[in-house]
């Protein structure tokens, strides 16, 4: 997918994905996932940083396109994560 078409599609997970999300820039902070240009190696990279410094490279690709569609499905997951952990959090809730 395209730039445009990626910023699209993620408008509507703004601020309801449990981590953050990066684009363009390699980040340390924990819970973050993303994607930037790597210029030595000439590859877009793909990573996910867990907590504790905890990090990984989920993709190593020539193409921008590649790059943003691993990201787009990673934040998706994330989101499912995100939501399954909140329905469990209510059900607790309402148990006490």
């Amino acid at each position: 997918m395209t730039r445009a078409e990626f910023i699209k599609k993620i408008e509507h997970y703004h601020g309801r994905v449990g981590g953050r999300d990066i684009l363009d820039h390699f980040s340390q902070a924990d819970f973050v996932i993303g994607c930037y240009y790597d210029g030595d190696t000439n590859m877009w990279k793909v990573f996910e940083n867990e907590e504790r410094g905890l990090q990984s490279i989920r993709l190593e690709t020539t193409t921008e396109e590649q790059a943003l569609d691993k990201l787009y499905t990673m934040i998706e997951i994330a989101n499912k994560d995100y939501l399954y952990y909140k329905e469990w959090e209510a059900k607790k809730k309402k148990q006490e």
